[in-house]
């Protein structure tokens, strides 16, 4: 007879949710898994405005069909300037739908820039990116709706936005130069503006944008092992250490039938019982992938918060609950940071039934998880995986969490061709992107030092034209959040000098150069 723990993890969806409050436009930490969007009625007057917008810019008939994509603008201080102030552009990306607050100070996507704007009388402005939020332009989330999916087609959607603005507000380039701003993917599309976009964009701030695609990610989890270890945000070798043992540990018992009831019973795992019946969830090596995989999502490094003062909410307190011998072995300290971030009567894991479930439901309603997952699959990778010769901190062996693992997810969302042309995909990004050697000027780049995702950006100037800025003990563009008193020193000083780079810009003739 078993007992199952009453405090327990409540599940992929809200786990992750509790995990990147902190970071809310951030990249998910699994490219599909537990990825919650919200959308809005569509009669909520929630400040957004609507324009016509081309279906597909690529095709012959595109300017025949067209939908209505979502913005707002907080127009104050340009008024204030008398209309002669710059152009801010907020650029929307993967995230939950766009709120009012994303053009003021209390928005945690470009609270950098609308700070700036009310100096520099900027129009501040934001565009909800197409699939995501209430900018749907297709009925469902079918692989032939998604083809129209891609940063290509999100990039014109910036340029006809552009065109529009500039006539409903009568804007003249050298009077109104525009700078795009954001962080994660839509940092990566703020940079591919000014790189792609130059007669339009003046400039650009690309905050926490992982623009190197690449498909084998060990670079996700080697900065997430840096960061258990670095003193600074609370880590420490002993911390790193009692962490790898316990992944060991779970390793260990997936290869045994005794260890695998023992694990589904500790934290627990979907599906496990307190039965004489053969067999259980952890039977089943898809299983004991997801099992694995989640509980990585418990050491926040992505979105730390230095200032919580919930339990395990931030990498410090995870790491005095690791480092506490009290608690009992690795594996037991582990558990008991999974039961205390979460509600009681959850579970972790998933079965290959409910992927092929999640990833194949086309609706508006039930398929959001298909959305991200295809831009991954077609165009970026980012499949963050724990390679035996890389530095992750957690499970190795047995080598679950591999690139071949994950491309498997693309053919069960998308079929054959999707998984067999995903590195092809990446080597196409690259190519027309510039990676993380692109060619441009007055293009910022600026990453946290904690942050996963700065493994694959740009930290390191390729070029005069090209700037980088580093950010001691930050997460995922922490910086781009609204102020707070208890702010490191690192972050004030990132958005002083953020400021100090674009009003030097707006001082240089605009030109595409």
């Amino acid at each position: 007879m078993c007992i199952l723990p009453v405090a327990s993890m409540q599940g992929r969806v809200l786990l992750l949710s509790a995990l990147l409050t902190h970071a809310v436009t951030a990249l998910p930490t699994h490219p599909w898994r537990g990825v919650a969007r919200t959308q809005l009625t569509g009669d909520v007057d929630d400040g957004s405005q609507t324009f016509e917008q081309q279906v597909d810019h690529f095709a012959p008939d595109g300017s025949r069909v067209s939908w209505q994509q979502r913005w707002f603008v907080n127009d104050t201080a340009w008024l204030a300037s008398n209309r002669v102030g710059p152009v801010f552009l907020c650029v929307g990306g993967e995230g939950p739908a766009l709120q009012a607050n994303v053009v003021s100070l209390s928005g945690a996507h470009c609270a950098d820039a609308v700070s700036l704007a009310q100096s520099t009388g900027a129009l501040m402005l934001a565009l909800e990116h197409r699939f995501y939020g209430e900018s749907i332009p297709t009925p469902d989330f079918s692989t032939a709706s998604l083809r129209l999916l891609s940063a290509h087609q999100a990039l014109a959607d910036i340029a006809r936005f552009h065109s529009y603005i500039s006539s409903r507000y009568q804007l003249d380039a050298q009077r109104n130069p525009w700078i795009a701003w954001g962080g994660s993917y839509p940092g990566m599309l703020a940079s591919w503006c000014r790189l792609k976009l130059p007669h339009l964009f003046h400039g650009a701030v690309g905050s926490s944008a992982p623009v190197g695609a690449v498909g084998d990610y060990t670079g996700y989890n080697d900065v997430v092992g840096y960061a258990l270890e670095l003193r600074s945000v609370g880590g420490s070798s002993g911390c790193v250490s009692a962490v790898r043992s316990a992944f060991a540990e779970i390793g260990r018992r997936l290869q045994t039938v005794e260890g695998r009831r023992s694990l589904e019973w500790t934290f627990p795992v979907c599906g496990a019982r307190c039965d004489e019946l053969p067999g259980g969830p952890l039977d089943e090596p898809y299983a004991q992938r997801t099992f694995a995989e989640e509980l990585t999502y418990l050491f926040p490094a992505q979105s730390n918060d230095p200032a919580c003062d919930l339990p395990a909410c931030n990498l410090e307190r995870c790491c005095d609950t690791m480092r506490d011998e009290t608690l009992g072995t690795p594996l037991q300290r582990l558990a008991a940071i999974a039961a205390a971030v979460t509600p009681a009567g959850g579970c972790v894991g998933g079965s290959y039934a409910s992927a092929v479930a999640e990833l194949t439901d086309v609706s508006l309603e039930g398929g959001k998880a298909r959305v991200w997952f295809w831009q991954t699959c077609t165009a970026f990778g980012f499949y963050q995986t724990c390679d035996s010769d890389s530095a992750c901190p957690f499970m190795r062996t047995p080598w679950l969490s591999n690139l071949s693992a994950s491309l498997e997810d693309c053919r069960i969302a998308f079929g054959d061709d999707a998984r067999d042309g995903v590195m092809r995909a990446i080597e196409a990004t690259n190519e027309a992107f510039g990676g993380v050697t692109p060619a441009a000027t007055r293009l910022l780049f600026v990453n946290g030092e904690i942050d996963p995702w700065r493994a694959a950006s740009v930290t390191n100037s390729p070029s005069s034209g090209i700037e980088v800025l580093f950010v001691p003990g930050a997460s995922h563009h922490a910086w781009t959040h609204p102020e707070r008193a208890n702010d490191s020193h690192a972050l004030i000083a990132a958005r002083q000098s953020i400021h100090a780079t674009v009003t030097r810009w707006l001082a240089e003739p605009s030109a595409v150069a």
